[in-house]
Order: structure tokens, then C-alpha cells, then sequence
């Protein structure tokens, strides 16, 4: 996982962003969210990322999401 993300499971959903603070006030830069259904859902700075932009990484369902948390 890219540094400056975070992992948040909020209602049966993976969101993986980051977030921005500009004059103290924070902003969702970036997200990866993964549905209870197992879709993805991109966005960047407020506007969903076509799902053809990242259809090579992953189309359709996730089958399979392994994550590596560094502490």
C-alpha cells in the first residue's frame, strides 16, 4: 500500500484513502473503495476514476485482496 494511506472498514466497506488538510480543513485526495459485493469503486479528488483506468488491475469482482500493513 502506498505511504500516507489509511484503512478504515466503515459498514461492510473497505476504503482505502488519503486524506489532505488545507487550512485545517481535511479533504478525501484519493480512494479505493471495496463494496460488501466485492466491486471497486475509485475516486480522486471527488470525482469516481472510470473503471476502464484500472481495469488491469482490477476488473469486475475481487476475488482475492491481500493487504501489507507496515508498522
Amino acid at each position: 500500500m502506498p505511504q500516507g494511506f489509511t484503512v478504515t472498514l466503515l459498514n461492510d466497506t473497505l476504503l482505502i484513502y488519503m486524506l489532505e488538510l488545507e487550512d485545517d480543513i481535511p479533504s478525501v485526495v484519493a480512494c479505493i473503495t471495496l463494496k460488501s459485493d466485492h466491486t471497486v469503486v475509485c475516486s480522486l479528488q471527488g470525482k469516481v476514476v472510470p473503471a476502464s483506468q484500472y481495469d488491469d488491475l482490477a476488473k469486475g469482482r475481487l476475488t482475492q485482496l491481500v493487504l501489507s500493513l507496515s508498522i
